[in-house]
């Protein structure tokens, strides 16, 4: 089945530790369709996650040294509610690797990503740590040799010889190491 065309990311500009709201609205664009969230539904979106995050006193903070794993799970939960609010569009949050301390295989997570990304309406959010900072983003599609993303920054892909899922990977010559705990898959579903 072919997939639609997908939505082009929505900006992230020069705040880069806002990356994870950032990601959260990319993410649910991917599984509704830019037909739902244009431009201006989307800075909505945006601006909903950064108050959001402002009432919880944690955006301060955020901005300051970027966002914890937990407040990333808590905002994508918050704003797929309020798209079910909005707009009619319930969306399905799952974390497939929860709990998981040890690193699994890379091949192994890319495996079960390009399966569930085969599914209409569905996106993957990934974090990636390099030695100079982490980043959260979503994953688009895979290719043999690249995950494909849909990042508003430089990087439209992680080519997969440069990751690895384990902590020690920078060790171990990788560039990006993907903690497989983060990671988020949505899926619409109505």
């Amino acid at each position: 089945m072919a997939r639609r065309q997908a939505p082009r990311p929505w900006r992230q500009s020069d705040l880069d530790k806002t990356c994870g709201i950032v990601s959260s609205v990319n993410a649910i664009r991917l599984c509704v369709g830019a037909g739902v969230l244009g431009r201006y539904e989307s800075a909505a979106l945006f601006a909903a996650g950064a108050d959001y995050l402002l009432r919880r006193k944690a955006l301060r903070g955020i901005l300051k040294e970027g966002m914890s794993d937990g407040q990333h799970l808590h905002l994508v939960h918050f704003l797929c509610r309020l798209m079910c609010r909005r707009y009619g569009q319930r969306i399905k949050v799952c974390r497939p690797f929860r709990g998981r301390v040890r690193a699994i295989p890379i091949q192994r997570f890319v495996y079960q990503v390009r399966h569930f990304l085969r599914l209409r309406g569905t996106a993957v959010i990934i974090s990636f740590e390099t030695l100079e900072y982490a980043h959260f983003t979503v994953v688009r599609g895979v290719t043999r040799s690249s995950l494909l993303l849909s990042d508003s920054g430089f990087r439209d892909r992680l080519p997969l010889k440069s990751c690895s899922t384990a902590f020690s990977a920078h060790k171990r010559g990788f560039r990006y190491c993907i903690p497989v705990s983060t990671t988020i898959f949505l899926r619409l579903v109505s």
